[in-house]
């Protein structure tokens, strides 16, 4: 999603609530006091949940587009000025940014809040009517009142944020992926180096881990330079307690361990004379995209030249919009579809003869491979042509 479609998302939603909350703040026009400004923004930053929150300024009480006169608003500048002259109690501060949005002819700004785990954060010298040592929030569409301070149970549930305790802990070990060098490996298991309660292990589905059976592969096997694959289950725990289990794929003859690629039908019928198939992808966004990043090693030339075999054949989205887009894209071009199909001949390599017993499998994964492969020159071309679109 482009920025303008992204603000204009944001604005139409808020527009749709008509009713502040713990999301959002709406203001006619900027305020007159930068006083008053910068106490807004500690409110919205001192939220217990993990989203980010916006102050659009524009519209007013009663939800009408009344927009801004350019004139009269604020610069980020003196915002990024006047939080510079702030005493913070810790090193956390507010984070945010200005975007300016021409909507119906209206002059709309939306400061954009980014979300601050390590809440709360408050001041250790007075600011215009706000204390120190008191902690300003927002709980559901109001602000903490100068002379007050936010209520014991939102105080608790910022200390919380801060310590991750508002989260399950399937959501932590998954967010603790992020950082690779925080995990030690022991033969097969994982565990953070700092809470090692938090583990994953990963379990050999052939009775004989040494043992291949040929049988026992998948059509993008058929990309690699080896053919050699084993499937795996990843378990994931805290403590003693199994908190999910997924499917992996050692591809290559074990160069490469990945999550197995999502099934999807939504593009299995684009005309007649083109084979049935179902595609497999990744999200980044997911559960899966979170494993795939800890999995695969960029810097490893064994991993990498297998990962750029899978990805001739799956396809990598960054979200579920951009899946959505690209498959509705494909449908209205099913002329680009079969042209590039019909041009393809990448897999043709792969021998079968009808006397073998595999033959039906072979000819199948090269149809298979075939038609995702042209799904993934067409993916390609497509998301090249989005960022040109977003640069002009």
């Amino acid at each position: 999603m482009n920025k303008r479609k992204e603000l204009i998302e944001i604005l139409e939603n808020c527009l749709r609530y008509g009713r502040e909350n713990e999301y959002f703040d709406v203001k006619g026009k900027w305020h007159s006091n930068i006083k008053d400004l910068i106490k807004d923004i500690i409110c919205l930053s001192n939220t217990s949940h993990d989203e980010k929150t916006y102050i659009i300024f524009g519209v007013d009480d009663k939800f009408n587009i009344v927009g801004i006169n350019p004139d009269e608003s604020r610069k980020m500048a003196d915002i990024t000025d006047a939080f510079s002259k702030l005493s913070f109690a810790t090193p956390t501060r507010p984070q945010f940014h200005l975007e300016r949005l021409d909507y119906k002819g209206k002059i709309i700004d939306i400061l954009v809040i980014e979300n601050i785990k390590e809440t709360p954060i408050y001041l250790n010298r007075h600011y215009g009517d706000m204390r120190p040592g008191c902690i300003y929030s927002r709980k559901n569409d109001r602000n903490t009142a100068n002379n007050g301070n936010s209520s014991i149970d939102e105080i608790e549930l910022l200390w919380k944020k801060r310590f991750g305790l508002l989260k399950d802990k399937k959501q932590i070990l998954l967010e603790r992926l992020i950082n690779k060098r925080d995990w030690c490996k022991v033969e097969s298991e994982y565990y953070i180096k700092f809470e090692p309660e938090y583990r994953m292990k990963m379990i050999n589905q052939n009775s004989d881990n040494n043992y291949y059976d040929e049988q026992n592969d998948a059509f993008y096997s058929y990309a690699m330079m080896n053919t050699s694959t084993y499937f795996y289950t990843l378990e994931i725990y805290y403590n003693a307690s199994k908190l999910g289990e997924y499917e992996f794929v050692s591809l290559d003859s074990g160069n490469l361990m990945v999550p197995t690629p999502i099934w999807d039908n939504n593009l299995s019928d684009l005309g007649n004379g083109y084979p049935n198939c179902m595609y497999k992808y990744y999200m980044r966004d997911t559960e899966e995209g979170r494993l795939l990043s800890f999995f695969y090693d960029s810097q490893n030339s064994d991993q990498r030249f297998a990962f750029n075999d899978l990805q001739e054949v799956v396809l990598i989205y960054n979200d579920e919009e951009e899946k959505k887009n690209f498959e509705k894209y494909v449908k209205k071009n099913k002329e680009l579809f079969k042209q590039t199909y019909d041009n393809n001949d990448k897999y043709n390599i792969i021998s079968s003869m009808e006397k073998q017993k595999n033959y039906t499998k072979l000819e199948t994964y090269k149809s298979q491979l075939k038609y995702c492969n042209t799904l993934r020159i067409i993916f390609d071309k497509w998301k090249l042509g989005n960022k040109l679109d977003e640069i002009f």
